[in-house]
């Protein structure tokens, strides 16, 4: 298998941190130094200014039976770490790594691994990755024949594949387009930095936890709940509880849980929709400021036509992400979009573990898509960070209530509400 590609996909959902922390910092900028040493790291430069705008850091990596030295990684984090951020960025490559021996698997003696691919920001989505990626594919097809002189590995077994942690579905679709071969994936809910955090099913022992965050932070907090004073309406809760509990009887709802605590943090609640509308639908409220909110989002859901633009019959609908106000701002709501898209993926495998785990008033569905309507430059951003395409937006100014409009309630930065969608 000389020569072969191998690709161990990962999903890295801890909080870590690093660059806010100063030692981490350093203690990582020794781990790239130490790597580049072997010489096989690659970087791109911009001829005209001859700017630096990409790196892959490569590591030459030897099986455990041509090396007597504990392996890279496992020396590093012993000996160089003493940041807790760093130790866990360690620990979470070290656990990947051992869940598939390739040395064993492939019959190799030596792998060049893709330790990190980084692009900077302003030069991101010009192929910059993968032509690393594919530089460094190349270089180990040489080095493996002998043709590079590396003096950093001449008396060592020479790279017989390249191996990498795809930890984004940005990394993730590079290494598809280069072939790399899928060894192992593993869950969000697998890691947790300083025992903080954990992604959890919303199952109905966890219901009314998920009904008091959705009650007491999203109503409050929400621009469409701000405009319409929710909070301020008592006949609204007793609604909002049983909306909540409808929406997770669907079982594809998530939540970051506080581990300390066993607090819910955050929640991404989602639901399952057709094109053929025989899904459950939501009760009638009765209630104007509840009715006005169904009635703005059926309008920015209906003036674009996902199933038959996008030739889709099933997906699912992200209706709401909430955090609870002393966990904000530590990419909860983002790492739990990210969670909902990929197990969104694993549901279109009619015999995957999350298919089968369906409920039986959505048994067989499989979403082709996800779709949002996100009222907040927050949620928006989350929705740009990964891909999500505007189908609709509106002027928040363009709705109305009892004679004023939604716009002159809410914080005007928050200037339009968009309904956006992202394929699966």
């Amino acid at each position: 298998m000389n020569n072969d590609k191998i690709g161990k996909l990962s999903f890295h959902a801890t909080e870590i941190n690093l660059p806010q922390n100063v030692n981490a910092r350093k203690e990582l900028r020794e781990l790239c130094r130490l790597t580049a040493q072997d010489g096989v790291s690659l970087v791109a430069i911009e001829k005209c200014t001859d700017t630096l705008v990409g790196v892959s850091f490569n590591k030459i990596q030897f099986s455990s039976t041509e090396s007597e030295e504990e392996p890279f990684f496992v020396k590093f984090r012993n000996k160089s770490t003493h940041t807790s951020q760093a130790q866990a960025l360690m620990d979470f490559m070290i656990t990947v790594d051992s869940e598939q021996d390739v040395f064993k698997k492939f019959d190799l003696t030596s792998v060049c691994e893709l330790m990190f691919l980084a692009i900077l920001p302003t030069w991101q989505k010009r192929g910059i990755g993968r032509a690393l990626t594919a530089a460094t594919i190349e270089l180990t097809r040489h080095l493996s024949k002998g043709n590079e002189d590396v003096k950093s590995i001449e008396n060592f077994p020479k790279p017989q594949a390249v191996t990498a942690l795809f930890t984004s579905r940005y990394s993730q679709r590079i290494g598809q387009s280069l072939g790399f071969r899928l060894l192992n994936t593993v869950p969000y809910t697998k890691f947790h930095f300083n025992g903080e955090f954990e992604i959890v099913k919303i199952t109905e022992d966890l219901y009314d936890a998920a009904v008091e965050l959705f009650q007491n932070y999203f109503s409050q907090n929400e621009n469409l709940g701000i405009a319409l004073n929710l909070t301020g309406c008592q006949d609204t809760r007793a609604l909002q509880e049983k909306f909540v509990r409808f929406l997770l009887k669907d079982n594809i709802s998530f939540a970051a849980r506080h581990i300390p605590s066993q607090q819910l943090a955050a929640m991404c609640v989602n639901k399952i929709e057709n094109s053929s509308h025989t899904t459950e639908t939501e009760p009638n409220s009765g209630i104007p400021k509840m009715e006005k909110i169904g009635e703005i989002i059926h309008h920015m859901t209906t003036s674009y036509d996902v199933y038959k633009e996008w030739q889709v019959n099933c997906i699912i609908e992200l209706i709401f992400l909430s955090t609870r106000t002393e966990f904000s701002r530590r990419g909860l709501a983002l790492h739990l979009t990210e969670f909902i898209l990929d197990y969104g993926r694993k549901l279109k495998a009619e015999d995957s573990k999350e298919a089968l785990e369906l409920p039986a008033h959505v048994k067989g569905q499989r979403p082709e898509a996800i779709t949002s309507v996100f009222t907040s430059r927050f949620s928006q951003r989350i929705g740009e960070k990964l891909g999500f395409v505007t189908l609709f937006r509106e002027e928040y100014k363009k709705f109305s209530f009892e004679g004023e409009t939604l716009a002159k309630k809410i914080d005007p930065q928050h200037k339009y509400i968009i309904f956006a969608a992202k394929r699966l």
